[in-house]
């Protein structure tokens, strides 16, 4: 959950920004556009990182059957928002791309980066020496 607050922390900004941007260049169908197609964005990897670690901590052998699922419902996810028919009067595909765009590159970075910072222990080494406290040490 540490990674997905980071991933928040740093994408929900960068968004604002361009958002503001957005508003200043093409009016509310740029602000609009930028925040809605970034919070597809981000809900549907927040939704990846929660499965992760909710089933990383009940199956753990099922971590990686767990984020092909979320996977696979993301692609089709996104792919039915590519249906949703849209309103010219308050939709910008150029800001709604750059929202989407802007928010995958900062969460992807972001999650990639703490997910290299952490150490976890994939698979168990049987050969591996147990260390043994001696009485009195």
């Amino acid at each position: 959950m540490g990674i997905l607050k980071w991933c928040l922390a740093l994408t929900v900004p960068a968004v604002l920004i361009a958002a503001v941007i957005g508003f200043f260049v093409a009016g509310v169908p740029g602000l609009v556009s930028t925040l809605a197609a970034a919070g597809v964005v981000v809900l549907f990897f927040a939704i990846s990182l929660v499965v992760g670690h909710f089933v990383g901590h009940l199956a753990p052998k099922a971590l990686l059957g767990a984020f092909a699922l979320t996977y696979l419902i993301k692609v089709i996810g996104f792919g039915a928002f590519l249906l949703v028919p849209t309103d010219p009067s308050w939709f910008s595909r150029t800001w709604a791309t750059v929202g989407a765009v802007l928010a995958l590159i900062v969460w992807q970075g972001t999650e990639m980066y703490r997910f290299s910072q952490l150490r976890l222990r994939v698979f168990d080494d049987p050969q591996a020496p147990t260390t043994t406290r001696k009485e009195g040490s």
